[in-house]
């Protein structure tokens, strides 16, 4: 087991996770700015009230297309995290190993 190597995967593969988490947030935390920019778009396209432009606004394919990029970012940065979170365990489970090793090799002498 090689430290560097492990590091450097470990690194990778965080700086993968807080990007495409980065990349969820933004989508995330911009919804509220899509229906808000939607209604104001169907109230100035047709006379209608504040509840009915939001109605037409969450029922418009641009709404829906952009949970369905929200959802899928965060789909992709789960898969990110479980990738993280494997090498984690997997490091823990070789340090596990190499020291009962130890330990036996110890018990024998």
């Amino acid at each position: 087991m090689n430290p560097q190597s492990i590091y450097k995967k470990y690194l990778e593969a965080g700086e993968e996770w807080a990007d495409k988490m980065s990349a969820y947030d933004l989508l995330d935390h911009s919804t509220k700015t899509v229906e808000a920019d939607l209604t104001l778009k169907a109230k100035s396209m047709e006379s209608l009230s504040m509840t009915e432009a939001r109605a037409v606004a969450l029922s418009s394919s641009g709404y829906r297309d952009h949970l369905a990029a929200t959802y899928e970012a965060q789909r992709v940065a789960n898969r990110a995290k479980i990738k993280l979170e494997s090498i984690t365990m997997w490091f823990d489970a070789a340090r596990t190993e190499e020291a009962s090793q130890r330990a036996a090799t110890r018990a024998m002498t």
